[in-house]
């Protein structure tokens, strides 16, 4: 079941996860990675090729959050509240990450963007 997960995402599958934590792509982009696993706990990891001035945008968007915050250590926290988008930059990357029920299932995805790539990655992770 996980392999078909993995082969069968679409471009619309990532806009889908991706409006969770209100992010909308504006431009075109390439699924490099998607891997799924696990039961019945799923964990998706999936890797886009986007833009640099998408990357950009996102981290600005990100950055200019109200709750934004900046982590010195090494440490990935991955601290979220439940329904609560939290705009956080660690030492190497930013991220969005976000806590809720996505169609009655408790989900936790984390989006990760790095300054000067291009491309980004979020993990969703089914309880």
């Amino acid at each position: 079941m996980n392999k078909i997960d993995e082969l069968n995402i679409s471009k619309n599958d990532v806009r889908k996860d991706l409006n969770q934590i209100n992010i909308e792509l504006n431009t075109n982009f390439i699924i490099k990675e998607n891997t799924v696993s696990g039961v019945p706990e799923r964990y998706q990891k999936t890797v886009i090729g986007i833009s640099k001035s998408e990357v950009e945008r996102i981290i600005n968007e990100i950055k200019n959050s109200q709750n934004f915050k900046h982590y010195s250590n090494n440490v990935s926290l991955h601290v979220t509240f439940e329904g609560q988008i939290q705009n956080i930059k660690y030492p190497k990357y930013y991220s969005r990450e976000l806590y809720k029920e996505i169609e009655n299932i408790p989900t936790r995805i984390f989006l990760t963007v790095y300054e000067g790539k291009d491309i980004l990655e979020y993990q969703k992770m089914e309880d």
